[in-house]
């Protein structure tokens, strides 16, 4: 339940790689990306690290107004001492992706040397200096007002200024849409002085001065505030802290705890808090913190308040506008506080009593409130009064105000170890704000799934309730980008705890324009505005060219507007499903009629919104739902494209009814079937409780090679929030009745590599193989045909493609003993995928001449003939990792596995074994030579019977010969 989720930028990650770079190296470590004659294989290559330009990367999220991410004091620059020897200053910082400009031409602030000025307080010797009465060289003059833009909103700024003659400097901040966000005015002279301004998207600051002539020095530039919960606390002498045991207990793990009175200000204003709780005693709270906290409301902001001196604040527009109250007069020992009316703020999650017990430590206790538009839900007397509010809710539902202190409340009435303020503490912020994605956790976080073509698998994943109450909870594998000129608002919280969808992440259009490589790995990217987009006509091309790319577009309110509308390929290649120069109607409208049988209006039955536009149908678009009026709400335009005609951009989008409901169908819809399922997809949670949840990766359908990233994502009604990330590979098949199974390393893994395996060459490549219980009847093998030069070029191996095919015993971890060998001539398949980028990766599918009984040994797969074109066998990322490659006779390790499919036949007992252990003892062999002088055994049966047992005891079947001679010693 984030108001304001983190911003997904050209840094989001990406789950799979957009493009392979395949590299070639030798066998014996990295050489330099050769080839040589044993093979090819990729390695990794070195990132690259662009030296130069200091770094413009926030280090981390700042809450103290000195903690600067860029300072420029100018003092690095060569300057001239006067300004008719210089121009006027303009991108020296633009490798910070800050942008100085004058009012205009060759007009602006220079830098300059101090030397001549009477300037104080600043950093010596340079700075950038105005006078309007002098000429720089190239003719301009240097006056103001100067600008400074930046390439990515900041949300602080501060310099110094001064003035030897006296003035009024003006410094104003504007966002990406040239609305101000605030101004300040300060009157400064031969002493600098500095003047700030704060507040979130930032884009342009400008200032201008009084004075003629006038200096800019020291700036301190800040891109990124805090995030999470912000608490202001400061106790009266030991009073406690509930709050944060509370926000504990909620798995709130994001919180920042400010103590420092003079940086409130500038935390509230800069942070993108989810929620802020101040409960303040031990100093007097500025009239700009009370500003502040009045703006951030308005932003849709979310407080828990409490505070001693409110009574000195009382007129403040935070009090009497926000709060909704009137002040009436102070108390100096704690009061009891009853709850007037049903309210969640004493049920849910916990029950809490009437609070009845305090300590005193304070000299102030609260104050007695009267509700103008806020709602009391608890007072100071034990039925409701004038005056006598403890506990009010504002009309918006977004402040919270305790009248008293909560850190004196002493009592835990149901003996839970929890004080009975910390639990309707948790009642506060649950009310608000909800509990911490946190609170709800799944273990693994990630999920690799490799299954052969149409084939079906499933993993487990366990999801935990951290919470101290029951939840419940839904789940989903759609992923969707909400690419928003806006704030996301309530949406985005409503779209992501719906059933179906696993993720939503958010990209604010404001101030870029997502590239390609951000949106390919999204089913569905959702775009709606209330602001214009940075670049209409750059976020129609790159939209067309998802959709190009098989992606899927839902396009809402108002993308279909005129002058506000979605431009660029998107709008002239006709992908949009209405017009793009519908005018706003400002009314009311309820769902009309409606396709009840289209899939993308399932379960809707009512619907309401007041930013309606004017949209018209395009040719191509099908009318699926309408406003009353016959307004169009819905349309589809192919199989990829939605345009719904609701708002659901930023704070306040004045819809209501099953909204979520619509886009989530339309998401699934578009999306269509996944390959994963998860089951159960919903459920209860008991406190503290867990419950295992089934993945399930199904490739009917999908290609061989392809390799897809997937999110399954699990939501409670409490706010928790987690996913599993998941990949889905699908690999080639074995043969029928096979028992032994390393697959080939895929091409889309990047982890493809081949050693040589040829009689023409000098190597020879061996794989060990266990736990058959048959005999081999077949095999299966991967690898490519390649000669060499020196270097590796493509080729084919002569019809018919034979391969000589050994089986070795086992020697102590080597090839032992020759068991068979034979020729064969397998069917070739080329899979139509390239091994390293390049080579053509084939299948290769023998049955064997004659049956082989080895349990347990080794097997060498080469090439026969071919000349100069030598076969290569491919790798596996399965198996034991010790496989070999006889190099001129002498053989090494290659740390990895080869592909190999081994089927065997039914293994048949000696009739004499009776445990079917294929193991022939002592006990066995008389029995059945018993048997035989009783005349129900024949004679060559038991004779084999008794070699078995003689020889060794542990014996194998070879299908290959005829009983009783089919039963052979085991190697």
């Amino acid at each position: 339940m984030n108001t304001y989720p983190l911003v997904c930028s050209q840094s989001c990650r990406s789950r799979l790689p957009l493009a392979v770079l395949l590299i070639m190296c030798g066998m014996a470590g990295i050489l330099n990306a050769e080839e040589t004659s044993a093979g090819i294989f990729p390695i990794s290559e070195p990132e690259d690290t662009a030296p130069g330009l200091p770094s413009n990367r926030v280090a981390a999220p700042k809450v103290v107004s000195t903690d600067c991410d860029i300072e420029i004091n100018f003092d690095e620059l060569s300057v001239w001492p006067n300004f008719s020897m210089t121009t006027r200053l303009t991108e020296a910082y633009d490798y910070w992706g800050i942008h100085f400009e004058g009012p205009g031409g060759n007009d602006g602030g220079a830098v300059l040397s101090d030397s001549t000025w009477s300037i104080s307080g600043h950093s010596s010797p340079n700075f950038l200096a105005f006078n309007a009465s002098s000429e720089l060289s190239d003719g301009g003059i240097p006056t103001g007002p100067e600008t400074v833009l930046f390439d990515d909103p900041i949300v602080f700024f501060e310099a110094a200024f001064g003035a030897g003659a006296g003035g009024d400097v003006t410094l104003r901040a504007y966002n990406a849409e040239n609305y101000l966000i605030t101004t300040v005015t300060k009157a400064v002279g031969p002493a600098v002085q500095r003047l700030r301004v704060m507040g979130l998207g930032i884009t342009k600051v400008t200032f201008s001065c009084t004075a003629n002539a006038w200096v800019m020095d020291d700036i301190c530039v800040i891109r990124e505030g805090g995030a999470g919960v912000l608490v202001l606390v400061n106790p009266c002498s030991t009073s406690q802290d509930f709050a944060t045991p509370a926000l504990m207990n909620l798995g709130y793990d994001n919180v920042t705890w400010m103590y420092d009175e003079s940086e409130y200000e500038f935390a509230i204003r800069t942070g993108k808090w989810d929620l802020i709780i101040v409960e303040n005693y031990g100093t007097l709270l500025s009239e700009a913190v009370y500003d502040a906290l009045y703006d951030y409301h308005n932003l849709q902001g979310r407080i828990i308040f409490s505070s001693y001196e409110m009574k000195d604040h009382e007129d403040e527009p935070f009090v009497t506008t926000a709060l909704g109250v009137t002040v009436g007069a102070t108390y100096n020992s704690p009061l009891p506080i009853y709850a007037w009316n049903p309210s969640p703020l004493f049920d849910t999650p916990n029950t809490v009593p009437d609070l009845t017990s305090f300590i005193n430590p304070c000299a102030t206790d609260g104050a007695r409130v009267t509700t103008t538009t806020g709602t009391a839900a608890a007072g100071f007397t034990v039925s409701a009064q004038a005056n006598e509010a403890a506990l009010v809710i504002n009309q918006t539902g977004r402040i919270l105000l305790n009248a008293f202190i909560p850190g004196v409340v002493n009592q835990d009435s149901d003996n839970d170890g929890k004080n009975d303020m910390v639990e309707l503490y948790e009642n506060e912020i649950y009310l608000l704000n909800g509990a911490s994605g946190a609170s709800l956790s799944v273990s693994p976080v990630t999920l690799d799934f490799a299954v052969p073509v149409e084939g079906v698998e499933t993993q487990q994943v366990t999801l935990e309730n951290t919470l101290d109450f029951p939840v419940s909870w839904t789940s989903g594998t759609a992923r969707v980008l909400f690419v928003c000129a806006d704030s996301p608002g309530p949406f985005l919280d409503a779209l992501r705890g719906a059933a179906g969808i696993g993720v939503v992440d958010y990209f604010d259009a404001r101030y870029e324009t997502p590239e390609l490589p951000i949106l390919l790995p999204y089913d569905v990217v959702l775009v709606a505005n209330n602001y214009a987009f940075q670049d209409p006509v750059a976020i129609g091309n790159v939209l067309a060219d998802y959709v190009d790319g098989g992606g899927k577009v839902i396009h809402a309110a108002v993308t279909s507007g005129g002058g506000w509308n979605i431009a660029g390929r998107f709008l002239t290649g006709g992908y949009m499903a209405f017009s793009a120069d519908a005018t706003p109607t400002y009314t009311t409208r309820t769902l009309g009629a409606y396709d009840a049988a289209h899939p993308i209006m399932a379960g809707i039955s009512a619907l309401e919104n007041f930013f309606n536009w004017n949209v018209s149908l395009v040719y191509g678009s099908v009318l699926i739902a309408s406003w009353t009026g016959g307004l169009p709400m819905v349309a589809t335009k192919g199989p990829s494209i939605v345009g719904i005609n609701l708002f659901i951009a930023g704070s306040n989008p004045l819809h209501s009814g099953d909204v979520a409901q619509l886009f989530r169908n339309a998401v699934l819809w578009l999306r269509g079937a996944s390959p994963l399922t998860i089951s159960p997809s919903s459920g209860m949670l008991a406190p503290g409780g867990s419950a295992t949840v089934d993945i399930t990766a199904d490739a009917a359908g999908l290609p061989l090679n392809s390799l897809k990233a997937f999110t399954a994502g699990f939501k409670s009604d409490a706010g928790g929030i987690a996913t599993v990330d998941v990949s889905l590979l699908v690999h080639a098949s074995c043969v029928e009745d096979t028992t032994f199974t390393q697959r080939p390393y895929m091409p889309a893994e990047n982890e493809w590599a081949g050693y040589t395996s040829s009689d023409a060459s000098p190597h020879k490549c061996y794989e060990n193989f266990s736990g058959l219980t048959g005999p081999i009847t077949a095999l299966r093998w991967w690898g490519i045909d390649l000669e060499w030069l020196p270097g590796f070029v493509e080729c084919d191996r002569p019809e018919p493609d034979v391969f000589q095919i050994t089986f070795y015993a086992d020697d102590a971890g080597a090839p032992g003993a020759l068991v068979k060998e034979m020729l064969v001539q397998p069917l070739v398949t080329d899979t139509g995928l390239l091994g390293q980028g390049s080579y053509n990766f084939k299948e290769y599918e023998a049955v064997l001449p004659e049956s082989v009984s080895l349990n347990n040994g080794w097997i060498s797969i080469m090439g026969a003939g071919g000349a100069s074109c030598w076969f290569l066998w491919s790798t596996s990322p399965e198996g034991d990792g010790d496989s070999l490659q006889a190099s001129d006779s002498v053989q090494h390790s290659l740390y990895t596995d080869m592909s190999l499919c081994i089927a065997t036949g039914p293994a048949i007992p000696h009739p004499a074994d009776t445990n079917v252990d294929f193991r022939i003892v002592l006990g066995e062999a008389i029995g059945y030579l018993t048997g035989w002088q009783q005349g129900t055994n024949p004679i060559g049966y038991a004779i084999r019977a008794a070699y078995l047992w003689q020889n060794g005891e542990h014996y194998v079947y070879d299908g290959g010969a005829a009983p009783p001679l089919c039963w052979v010693l085991a190697p």
